[in-house]
């Protein structure tokens, strides 16, 4: 004769276990769909801010703002462009310092891209005789790049669990750290230069990371993999185009 009890909490305990086990299916699910929500919306900000931009170069306020050596032509576009980087910069959150760093430094170094190439290349401060374009987005052989919401992609398209804080995201690589060196001709490696770039909120709490910490080996690999022959491929580039105007 089978025990009462057994036949009782038996299929309790049965219950209970398919239970809890649907709740943290559940709650998987809803981290890492509210965490892709997240970081998409950072994409999503930054390509916002890129077509603001685009608009402005476009409509001739880079090249007045180069000419007359003065940001006043850009204040109204830098003023909306700077709220979609601070909207994106308060998207992020503990343990993703280093991601949060380079979007940063994307969105400061694709807004100055321009006007550093320009005077990268020497250009003349004043209109020339065939009345050209100084700078333009239908360019295609230019020095410059707008901020890259694509490099973003891959950290934003998470699946697991694990894949949190910084895992497949890029890194703005400093003299001691790898990573994407593409912007350091406008935001200085290891120096405050750059005293006006909008930083992220979680880099001034006290108990946060540093986004300059050394990555671990792995994590070397990856970056060293990824973005090695991309510096190398960005600075032969650059350095063709900038001969090609001189």
């Amino acid at each position: 004769m089978s025990d009462p009890v057994a036949a009782v909490w038996a299929p309790l305990a049965v219950g209970l276990c398919l239970f809890v086990l649907a709740e943290v299916v559940r709650v998987w699910w809803t981290s890492i769909s509210a965490r892709r929500a997240r970081r998409r919306q950072i994409i999503s900000l930054m390509g916002r801010a890129v077509a603001l931009q685009s608009r402005a170069i476009d409509d001739g306020k880079f090249d007045r703002a180069y000419m007359a050596e003065s940001e006043r032509p850009l204040a109204r576009v830098r003023a909306r462009y700077d709220d979609l980087t601070a909207q994106a910069l308060d998207l992020f959150e503990e343990g993703e310092e280093v991601v949060a760093f380079w979007t940063a430094a994307e969105f400061y170094g694709g807004w100055f891209s321009p006007l550093e190439a320009l005077q990268a290349q020497g250009t003349p401060r004043s209109k020339n005789k065939q009345n050209l374009r100084l700078v333009a987005t239908s360019d295609l052989a230019r020095a410059w790049a707008p901020a890259r919401p694509e490099e973003l992609s891959e950290w934003a398209r998470v699946q697991w669990p694990w894949d949190r804080g910084n895992r497949r995201g890029p890194r703005y690589a400093t003299n001691g750290t790898p990573g994407d060196q593409t912007r350091h001709t406008v935001v200085v490696p290891n120096s405050d230069v750059n005293a006006d770039m909008l930083r992220p909120f979680i880099l001034y709490l006290k108990d946060g990371a540093s986004p300059f910490d050394a990555p671990s080996a792995r994590e070397t690999r990856r970056l060293d993999e990824k973005y090695t022959s991309e510096n190398e491929a960005y600075w032969s580039m650059r350095e063709s185009m900038l001969r090609m105007h001189r």
